[in-house]
Formats: structure tokens, C-alpha cells, sequence
């Protein structure tokens, strides 16, 4: 029994030394990296050509300004987050600032189009032809107030960002469908010119949010707003009553995306702004109820130190920056290798040595983190089915035989952006293809296309 007892104790005594050890490792904070001021400085255009403030206002009163109130919402929250950082719940309420009777879809929505590379948007439309009608009618102050959106030469997000950063998108995606689904309407009724202006608009908008976008979650929208167009663009193409002059103008639509499309590293210095600003913001939280849970709070803050955290977090993100900024050749070359080297360092198991110092903050940085790295890629897959469309459609155009298909692709300038080689031919499966990289979310329809 003493034995046992000894046994006990010195194992207490271990366990006591061992969180001694741990609560001395802990007790410093180390110094910011004065490198990070600089990684959060971005360049803004002038409020009034910026699109982002009408975005947040666009769910205002149909008789307000989308954009004064947007402005209105953005000064807001900003004057919050210096008073309380994490607002109700992680939510920023705005719906002060909206006002009442803030605009709305009128009406039950038809089934919606997907927009997808399987390209049913005009026959499924058929459908349902008379309810779209009816309910774009309805809703001519929202379509409106998107196309006035279109307008706008900027899109850049000037909000900080943080845990309770009002979300912009608000009611526009409805919007866009209604006018996605007026352009269909429009290529029934054979007014082509028009549903090429339209898609035209949309195109090149998104494509300038794509560019010009700060956050991942915009360029994420961006990359499936152009994938609806480039769809509905390929299926108008397929349309028979398509005379030559307007063949053109729509194959003219098909451009490929450029580095500044493709380019994620401004998107990861606003995800680290928003982990910068996360923990910052960490030590100000109200503690839970319950003598347990504060107990477990203050074990987790103690184990937490904010600088050491942003630099590691700083460190992982500037490397992500640049991997986010090469083109689609090296990117395939460098992406297998920098998620080897980060994996070891953020997920290496609570065990090792490292989590000795601040475990807290090393262990939300290994959440979901390396992830990332799979969003890059979605960019320069969507511009490699661009140019697989763009290839289809000019084969099309020049009425060539299979037998001619593989001489046209080796002298085209239309490249596979992985290789830029030619594109992939094959001739019995009478496909084109592209060597696309593969991840979890991605679309296999747009790696190859049949011609």
C-alpha cells in the first residue's frame, strides 16, 4: 500500500513539476515581428468608384443609396471593433443602418438554373418560362440596383477584418440569378445582341472583382460567378440561330484569365489581417459561466501568447503569399512541397516538443490552415477551362475535322496554363483536356470537354 501511495505521489509530483516547467515557458511573450506592420498596409481606390460599400448597402430601402449606406455601415464597424471586437455572437448588427423596409426578392423564385458545364440552362428555362417571366418583373428594383453595380470600376474590401466584418454579398447573389436568368430569357426570345451586352457586363465585372479582391471568400465568389457566365456563354454559342457577327462577339467573351486573376497573395494578407486581429482580440473575451469553464479559460490564455502567435501565423502566411503568387506551371511544381514543410510544423501532434510554448495559439493555427493551399488552384483550373472553351468553340468556327483538330492545337496560342503545351486531343473520346490539378472540391467536368 505505501508503495502504491508512493507510487501516486511521485507521479503527482512529476505532473506538478511538469506544469511548473510548463506555466514558467509560458510566463513571456515574445516580441512582435515589426515585418507584419507592413504586411497589412493595402492600397484602396477612392470611395466613391469602389463597388464593395454599394455591395454592403445593397439590401437598403429601394428609395436609398446602396453605396451612402454602405458607407454609413463600414464607418460603423469600424468605430466597433474599438469597443467591442467580437460584437453579438461574432455578428455585426447593421440592420440599424439598413433601415426599414429594406429591398427584398418579391415573390416565390422559380427553380434556378445550376449554370454548370452541363449546359441546360435554355431548356430547363422552357419550363418554367412564363414564372421567370413573372418574377424578374416583380423584382425590376433589385435587377436594377445589380446592374448598377456593374458600373463600378473597384472592388476592394476596406473593412478590417475580423471576426464580425459585416458580410457584403448580402441579397446580390438573388439578384444575379434573376438577371442570369433574364439573359436565358432574352436568348429565347432571340434577342442575342442584348444577352451578349449582359453576360458581357457580368463577365467582365467579376473579373474585375477576381483581380482586384482582397479576400478569399470574394475571389471564391468571383471564380463561380465567371464559371455561370463562361457556362451560359458556351451554351449560347451552341445555339444554332447564332448568326456569324454575334458567333464572334461572344467567342470574344472567352478570354483567358491573367496573373492578376490567378494571383491569391493579396487574398493572404487579408486572411492573416483577420487571424491578426483574431487573436488580438482573444485576451478581451468575456470569460464563460461556470467556475470550470473560466478554469479551463484561463489555462487555455495562459498557454496563449498573442505576438508569438502572429508571428507564426506571419511566417506561414508570408510563405503562403508567395506560393499564392505563382503562375500555374511552378505552382503545380511547389504545392506538394509546401504542404509537406507546413504540415510538420503546424500539426506536428500535442506531444512534441514545440506545443511545450504556446500550444493554445500553435493549435489554432494547425486548424483547417493548410487547407488554403487547395483554394489556389481553383483560379487557374477555371482559366484552363476557359481556354478549353475558347478552343472548342474556335475549332467550331473554323468547321475543322478530327483529323485537323491536333494540327490546330499544336500551332494555337491557346496553351494548357499547367504546361503550356498544347492542349490535350483525343480523338476517341473526341475530347479536349487540360492537366488540371485535382482537389477535393474540384469540378472533374472542367478538366476535359467534349468537342
Amino acid at each position: 500500500m505505501r508503495t502504491v501511495i508512493k507510487m501516486i505521489a511521485g507521479l503527482g509530483g512529476i505532473a506538478l513539476v511538469l506544469l511548473a516547467a510548463l506555466v514558467l515557458i509560458n510566463l513571456k511573450d515574445e516580441p512582435l515581428n515589426p515585418e507584419i506592420a507592413d504586411f497589412l498596409v493595402f492600397a484602396a481606390p477612392t470611395p466613391e468608384t469602389n463597388a464593395y460599400f454599394a455591395f454592403l448597402g445593397f439590401d437598403a430601402n429601394q428609395h436609398a443609396s446602396p453605396h451612402d449606406i454602405g458607407l454609413r455601415i463600414e464607418q460603423a464597424h469600424r468605430a466597433s471593433l474599438q469597443t467591442d471586437p467580437w460584437g453579438q455572437d461574432g455578428v455585426f448588427d447593421e440592420s440599424g443602418i439598413i433601415g426599414p423596409d429594406p429591398l427584398a426578392a418579391q415573390g416565390d423564385r422559380p427553380e434556378t438554373c445550376a449554370f454548370d458545364a452541363k449546359q441546360e440552362c435554355f431548356s430547363r428555362a422552357r419550363l418554367q418560362e412564363q414564372q421567370w417571366r413573372d418574377y424578374i418583373d416583380r423584382n425590376r428594383a433589385m435587377t436594377s440596383r445589380y446592374h448598377d453595380l456593374l458600373r463600378y470600376p473597384h472592388f476592394v474590401e476596406t473593412s478590417p477584418a475580423a471576426i464580425n466584418t459585416p458580410i457584403w454579398i448580402g441579397n446580390t447573389s438573388e439578384a444575379r440569378y434573376m438577371v442570369l436568368h433574364g439573359i436565358v430569357l432574352n436568348t429565347l426570345d432571340m434577342e442575342y445582341s442584348q444577352a451578349l451586352d449582359t453576360l458581357g457586363e457580368d463577365l467582365k465585372f467579376w473579373r474585375m472583382v477576381l483581380a482586384q479582391s482582397r479576400s478569399l471568400i470574394a475571389r471564391m465568389v468571383a471564380t463561380a460567378y465567371i464559371s455561370h457566365d463562361v457556362n451560359l456563354l458556351a451554351e449560347l454559342l451552341n445555339t444554332p440561330k447564332l448568326d456569324q457577327t454575334l458567333y464572334n462577339r461572344a467567342l470574344k467573351l472567352l478570354q483567358p484569365l491573367d496573373r492578376e486573376h490567378t494571383d491569391l497573395s493579396r487574398a493572404m494578407r487579408y486572411e492573416f489581417e483577420f487571424l491578426y486581429n483574431y487573436y488580438s482580440a482573444i485576451p478581451d473575451a468575456s470569460l464563460p459561466e461556470g467556475w470550470w469553464n473560466r478554469l479551463d479559460m484561463w489555462g487555455q490564455l495562459l498557454t496563449f501568447k498573442v505576438n508569438a502567435t502572429a508571428n507564426l501565423t506571419y511566417a506561414f502566411y508570408s510563405d503562403l503569399e508567395k506560393l499564392a503568387a505563382l503562375p500555374a506551371i511552378q505552382l503545380k511544381q511547389a504545392l506538394p512541397a509546401f504542404k509537406q514543410r507546413w504540415t510538420s510544423v503546424v500539426e506536428p501532434g500535442f506531444l512534441y516538443w514545440r506545443y511545450a510554448y504556446n500550444p493554445t495559439g500553435k493549435i489554432l493555427l494547425s486548424i483547417a490552415q493548410p487547407a488554403l493551399a487547395d483554394y489556389f488552384v481553383r483560379a487557374h483550373n477555371l482559366d484552363g477551362y476557359i481556354r478549353l472553351l475558347a478552343a472548342k468553340y474556335t475549332i467550331r468556327k473554323m468547321n475543322l475535322s478530327d483529323g485537323e483538330v491536333a494540327g490546330f492545337l499544336a500551332t494555337s496560342s491557346i496553351k494548357d496554363p499547367y504546361t503550356n503545351a498544347a492542349l490535350s486531343w483525343d480523338p476517341k473520346a473526341h475530347t479536349l483536356s487540360f492537366a488540371c490539378i485535382e482537389t477535393p472540391s474540384n469540378d472533374k467536368m472542367r478538366c476535359s470537354i467534349v468537342l
